[in-house]
């Protein structure tokens, strides 16, 4: 759950894994794909594709306009109130997961609770089944290989539409702009699955009664929701900035926060929500963006031992060897965030 402490993140990279290794190359390398060779150790899940990972801080504000309903106004308590979350996140933009995707990239932002050991997580798991995660934005349904046997599958219903359709705007160089309008989220009590999901997240805010809190169910409002009929509101809009050094997300949009201590819904508020991300690159998992691209295109390093920032380097391009050709750089084939919304 969401709870209302801040967290001032000034670092420019972390190591999330003690030790690594750069094994022998790896056999079932395919280098039509986003993924990374199979022969880092330490590498988990949540950096398998091609692409830039930036660590940084998310930071949720939210701004009460109505009651419950449009009939309903916000209670003396939370009125013209600042109320605002921050927690540690990361960004993932990658190469694009769907080859039917018109993306020019994906994006996985993930937002967690402090101190997640990210070594216990296993591989091929979605976000949203990680305890540790308290929400994420994914552009498109994620992608993975089966450590095992090697095949690459996707999670839950495979052939879901691209959550978020970027729109990259045009240039010659970084950093590369796209932004999104999400018009397809699954929202309101008993809805059916019709596309792509914002997401649901808990949070602690101020309640109606002077100097209490209480635990808000937050859904991001896209669609339709009961209740706002007159209430004028806009769909989420997600604007996506990039470049080697540092990234931005940010997600305007409309929220209903539930509370979930009061039966009468009093505490019940309709608003603005603001989400932003702003973080820096994390070499140590990236792979090098090329700056001077009209779309976004990275030259494969983890893996390779061409990059002696990057996490299992070596000396000698371990995967490079069994990969054949094609080891300087890849562009994107149009491309979580990061969803990859990485959500995320």
């Amino acid at each position: 759950m969401f709870s209302p402490r801040r967290i001032l993140l000034h670092l420019v990279s972390w190591s999330l894994a003690p030790t690594t290794i750069l094994a022998a190359p790896d056999p079932t390398y395919n280098p039509s794909l986003p993924f990374r060779p199979n022969n880092v150790t330490g590498l988990v899940d949540l950096y398998s594709w091609v692409g830039s990972y930036y660590n940084g801080t998310t930071r949720i504000e939210f701004k009460p306009l109505i009651g419950e309903t449009v009939n309903n106004s916000v209670c003396d308590n939370q009125h013209d109130k600042e109320l605002a979350v921050e927690f540690e996140s990361l960004l993932g933009v990658t190469e694009k997961l769907l080859n039917t995707s018109q993306n020019a990239v994906d994006s996985l932002l993930t937002v967690w609770q402090q101190d997640t050991n990210f070594s216990s997580w296993l591989s091929a798991e979605t976000p949203s089944l990680r305890p540790s995660i308290e929400w994420f934005l994914e552009s498109t349904r994620g992608m993975y290989q089966d450590p095992v046997n090697h095949t690459y599958q996707y999670l839950g219903e495979a052939f879901l539409p691209d959550g978020l359709n970027y729109t990259l705007a045009p240039t010659k160089h970084a950093p590369f702009n796209l932004t999104a309008k999400v018009t397809d989220n699954i929202s309101g009590p008993g809805s059916e699955p019709s596309g792509y999901r914002l997401g649901n997240f808990e949070v602690t805010l101020p309640s109606c009664k002077p100097g209490e809190n209480d635990q808000f169910f937050i859904t991001i409002i896209s669609n339709e929701w009961p209740g706002i009929d007159g209430w004028k509101w806009t769909d989420p809009l997600v604007n996506l900035q990039f470049d080697s050094e540092t990234a931005n997300v940010t997600l305007s949009g409309y929220y209903a926060a539930d509370s979930s201590n009061s039966d009468s819904g009093s505490d019940n508020t309709r608003g603005q929500i603001t989400i932003s991300f702003l973080g820096f690159i994390d070499t140590y998992h990236s792979d090098i963006l090329v700056n001077n691209s009209a779309s976004p295109t990275w030259i494969r390093t983890v893996g390779f031992g061409n990059n002696s920032l990057n996490i299992g380097y070596s000396n000698h391009a371990s995967a490079a060897s069994c990969a054949g050709s094609r080891v300087t750089s890849w562009s994107v084939v149009i491309t979580t965030a990061v969803l990859v919304v990485f959500a995320l």
